[in-house]
């Protein structure tokens, strides 16, 4: 369910729900149950952290640009505000769809908040440069790092956020999308 229809809980519960459906019945699918990744990018990769936290079983995370922490403020934020592609203002018109009346410092709404981080699947957490959530993300990726979870902080300084998106149009992008693949292809061997 999306916001601001249906504003949080409903993308985290469902997200969770789907991830734990998705373990469960994995072998039904041909597939391996212990070999599920989770992952998205921006508000999907704010999902997929959560659903990481929450979900046993998972083998992986990747989080493209995530949000991670709809509470603080951070240098990017203030430096890429006018964007491109993602400005502070769109960012503030997704975070009150999202968030609604609940509390922003929820670790279910902000991962990045969460107490516990020791016993979390291995990582794939890209940022770009030119992106208000670069901050956010890096933090997260140190964050696992200091909690001995595996993790592939991949940064992209040319890049800005959305850059998955225009891959087929940019060198640049493309040859991100085929670093992001071979990591994520990394947390299950």
């Amino acid at each position: 369910r999306l916001a601001p229809e249906n504003p949080y809980p409903a993308a985290a519960d469902d997200a969770e729900s789907i991830t734990r459906w998705a373990i469960e019945n994995a072998g039904s699918l041909g597939g391996d149950p212990a070999r599920v990744i989770v992952g998205g990018d921006s508000a999907g990769g704010n999902l997929a952290a959560g659903c990481a936290q929450r979900a046993p079983g998972i083998a992986g995370q990747l989080l493209v640009y995530p949000v991670t922490d709809f509470a603080g403020s951070t240098p990017s934020m203030t430096e890429h505000a006018g964007g491109p592609l993602l400005s502070a203002e769109a960012g503030a018109a997704a975070h009150a769809a999202y968030v609604g009346s609940a509390d922003p410092e929820d670790p279910r709404i902000s991962p990045l908040r969460a107490e516990e981080f020791a016993e979390l699947p291995p990582a794939v957490v890209v940022t770009c440069e030119y992106d208000i959530l670069r901050d956010g993300g890096i933090a997260y990726a140190e964050k696992l790092r200091e909690h001995d979870v595996p993790v592939t902080h991949l940064h992209y300084p040319a890049l800005m956020h959305g850059f998955m998106g225009f891959f087929p149009l940019s060198a640049g992008c493309d040859s991100a999308l085929s670093e992001i693949c071979a990591a994520t292809d990394a947390l299950l061997i």
